[in-house]
């Protein structure tokens, strides 16, 4: 097809979906979490979190815009209409954007259309709901590298598969986005082949193993489909899944190493006997799918895992204690994950090679339980610690000392925590919430990879203070989202202000992101 054709479907097509906006999702889930924390309702997952565990939710104040409207109800099942949904973005001077899934937004115009069916009864359910998405991706400067032809990470030669820039021209894909074929007993257990997007734990703004800031790949899962109850000791979740993860098109010619083998298991425990408290653990194993043998299949559960501790092997693993304590009569809540790559000594240096994760948020009034006013605060650090300095570690999701470089990717984008390793960020939010929508104001610092700044400091002999210096965001937002009948209208201005733009010393400017959408729910 030639290109002029595509551009003009994939800018015509939202509108005879009835445009809705991809973020809407996001806001969705944040309205869902301050709904268990003012006890509204209770959650349908502890620690392993999909569009299958949220969507379709009616028991909150905004249960008529759960995505899924029945179309057809007979005696085999519900055929149901996935609200279609749109989203548009402009950034006005480099890529940025997180937390979206497959989208890359780019320098310029982006968009992101979904839209589907389902049908489900009490034992089965298939979703078919994909994604078509585009990006304008004008230039903007990158670091100089040898990374994935040019455009990938910024550790010349010690890089990985997490790209800066996804070419030079303008882009489109299809993927699967959120569809899901799935078996179920009763409320007990679910088997699924899926492309969801996965998210595990408990952070609102970086889940360090597992989140949404990549698109899904195709895995298997199963496990618990909802908390079960032991006895009387509280409720249970676990969840096994497996699954292929992808290189994107620019960073290398070797169809060889093109896929990643994935597994891992999370498991989640609310005790009876501390009410409101979550303790979550997770483990994940990726290696080249070239080096598969059928002991990968078990790899998921850590004793059967080959991975030794250190870096000179081709598969890697990480692990994640994470833990959520609710109060709902004071609609507050702390959480955190605390997470070791690679297996280094977690027991006896605990501090090597090691992320966190830390965040609270407070419902501050609420005037019914549709009207509320919250403020939260994540803070997040995937930086090195001072044990480099006797000894090695590679940097979080970069696992490249034996040959095989693609580290923890897919499709060139970070599946894990959205800073990318080496940073870290404070994020504080203000959200009032009421029954026609929403209006937020939040503020978040991103301190992009200490490892690779101190790295260059330490080792380059032509380093020079005078034209190097801490690479830093400092952003501002304001968004809001309207119900108007079965209409949500949503907009979002970010003001960023950007402290040495690519490590270059006193490279300081102010650059905007937008972005806007409709939504219908049937």
């Amino acid at each position: 097809m030639k290109r002029p054709a595509l551009i003009l479907i994939l800018i015509i097509l939202p509108i005879f979906l009835i445009s809705a906006d991809m973020n809407f999702r996001g806001i969705y889930s944040d309205y869902l979490f301050y709904s268990e924390l003012s006890g509204e309702q209770e959650g349908t997952s502890l620690m392993f979190h999909s569009f299958s565990t949220d969507a379709g939710r009616t028991d909150f104040s905004w249960g008529d815009r759960s995505f899924t409207s029945p179309l057809v109800e007979t005696k085999l099942g519900t055929l149901r209409i996935m609200d279609p949904e749109t989203f548009f973005s402009y950034n006005s001077y480099r890529a940025y954007g997180h937390n979206d899934g497959a989208l890359w937004q780019g320098k310029g115009f982006n968009n992101v259309t979904a839209f589907g069916m389902d049908w489900m009864n009490d034992w089965f359910s298939i979703r078919l709901y994909p994604e078509v998405w585009w990006a304008q991706n004008a230039d903007y400067d990158i670091v100089s590298t040898s990374e994935s032809s040019g455009w990938g990470d910024w550790w010349d030669g010690r890089g990985y598969d997490r790209l800066q820039r996804q070419g030079d021209d303008f882009l489109y894909d299809f993927n699967w986005g959120q569809s899901d074929l799935r078996l179920y007993w009763e409320d007990y257990l679910t088997f699924g082949f899926s492309n969801e997007e996965v998210v595990i734990g408990s952070g609102r703004e970086n889940n360090i193993l597992l989140s949404d800031n990549a698109g899904g790949f195709p895995h298997f899962d199963m496990g618990t489909y909802r908390p079960q109850e032991i006895w009387k000791l509280g409720t249970f979740e676990t969840r096994f899944f497996w699954g292929f993860l992808e290189e994107s098109d620019y960073y290398d010619d070797n169809p060889d190493n093109d896929t990643a083998w994935f597994s891992g298991m999370t498991i989640g425990y609310s005790p009876s006997f501390v009410p409101g408290l979550t303790l979550g653990a997770t483990h994940q194993y990726y290696k080249p799918l070239q080096y598969w043998n059928a002991l990968d299949l078990v790899a998921a559960v850590p004793v059967f895992s080959s991975n030794k501790p250190g870096a000179d092997d081709d598969e890697d693993g990480m692990i994640s204690l994470d833990f959520n304590w609710i109060f709902p009569k004071v609609g507050f809540t702390v959480y955190g994950e605390w997470a070791n790559n690679d297996y280094s000594h977690p027991i006896t240096s605990p501090e090597h090679t090691s992320a966190q994760v830390l965040g609270l948020s407070q419902i501050l009034k609420t005037w019914n339980p549709g009207q509320k006013l919250t403020l939260s605060f994540e803070h997040a650090n995937l930086a090195q610690t001072r044990t480099t300095k006797v000894r090695s570690a590679g940097p979080w999701y970069r696992h490249g000392f034996a040959g095989w470089t693609q580290g923890y990717s897919h499709d060139g984008q970070i599946p894990g925590a959205w800073i990318g390793p080496g940073s870290n960020s404070q994020w504080i939010n203000f959200s009032y919430y009421h029954n026609k929508g929403m209006v937020g104001l939040e503020y978040t610092r991103i301190c992009y990879d200490s490892d690779y700044f101190y790295n260059v400091i330490i080792n380059d002999p032509d380093y020079n203070k005078s034209t190097f210096g801490q690479f830093i965001d400092n952003d501002i937002s304001i968004d809001a989202l309207y119900f108007l009948g079965n209409w949500n209208l949503y907009g979002k201005a970010t003001l960023l202000y950007t402290n040495n733009e690519n490590w270059a010393w006193q490279e300081n400017l102010f650059h905007f992101h937008f972005e806007t959408g409709l939504s219908y729910s049937f």
